[in-house]
């Protein structure tokens, strides 16, 4: 749905149906915000852990991945199924009339924010055509506001330049620093200093990884605003 392209990166569709044992999957600090929903479980939400189990006639649970600075675990059995959205930075904010700081600073976090859409979401887990429906759900959902447009703005110079201070993007959208600190904590949960972390580390990678990157580790670093190769070892470590 076109008007879903500025909120929402891309979904995907996650079963163990097929496994012989009990998996777990490492997600890395991203920009990005997802929402997992699982079809008849429980989930236990420790600091760093999502472990699901499965729970006939629970019907659908809903968890966000908040802004994590270091990676956090989910462990799945045999038989889960999980649809999940992932929302472009501050895409999610757009579709509650509330910040979200509090929820979002956590690692996890157990959340109805789309009941609305458990019908067209079981659906969709159940390999039906539903999808079109939960995107109008979705696109109906979405309210603008200023506070939210200045942050994306933000978001944007961050990725657009590695290199930028808060102190640069102040000055370029007329704001003070400790006024774009209270916007990120109240609708990030983390500070824009921890959030353009987040953002150098997920385009080194990206960088990196790509077939044509031939460049050694310290070209890397400068590449991606790292002071230098050190600095990015220290990074990846954490």
């Amino acid at each position: 749905n076109l008007a879903l392209q500025l909120y929402i990166d891309y979904y995907y569709l996650l079963s163990t149906e097929d496994d012989s044992k009990e998996s777990t999957y490492t997600a890395f600090p991203s920009e990005n915000t997802p929402v997992g929903f699982f079809s008849d479980c429980n989930i236990n939400l420790e600091s760093a852990k999502a472990i699901v189990t499965k729970k006939k006639g629970e019907g659908i649970k809903e968890v966000i991945v908040g802004n994590a600075t270091a990676p956090v675990y989910v462990t799945l059995p045999k038989g889960i199924k999980e649809f999940c959205i992932v929302f472009k930075p501050l895409g999610i904010n757009y579709t509650q009339t509330t910040k979200l700081g509090g929820v979002l600073q956590q690692p996890f976090s157990n959340t109805t924010f789309f009941t609305d859409l458990y019908k067209d979401i079981s659906a969709i887990i159940n390999r039906s055509d539903a999808l079109h429906k939960l995107e109008e759900k979705l696109a109906a959902m979405i309210r603008k506001k200023k506070e939210l447009d200045v942050l994306v703005s933000i978001v944007n110079l961050m990725m657009g330049n590695e290199n930028i201070t808060i102190k640069d993007i102040a000055r370029q959208i007329y704001f003070t620093e400790k006024s774009i600190y209270r916007l990120f904590l109240a609708h990030t949960g983390i500070s824009p200093v921890q959030f353009r972390g987040i953002l150098k580390f997920r385009q080194a990678v990206k960088k990196s990884t790509r077939f044509s990157y031939t460049n050694k580790m310290s070209r890397m670093a400068a590449d991606n605003g790292y002071y230098d190769q050190a600095n990015l070892v220290n990074e990846f470590k954490k």
